[in-house]
């Protein structure tokens, strides 16, 4: 790999791995579905 780029999943660290838990983290939270509300009449 390039110089400062990290193999995701497989190399471990501090820096490594915290920036692996944040972008995860915010790709489940733009891909999970929103239950949508009905509005009752």
């Amino acid at each position: 790999p390039t110089k400062g780029m990290t193999l995701p999943f497989l190399s471990y660290g501090g820096s490594s791995l915290l920036s692996l838990a944040i972008s995860m983290g915010i790709f489940l939270a733009l891909t999970r579905r929103r239950p949508r509300q009905e509005s009752v009449l």
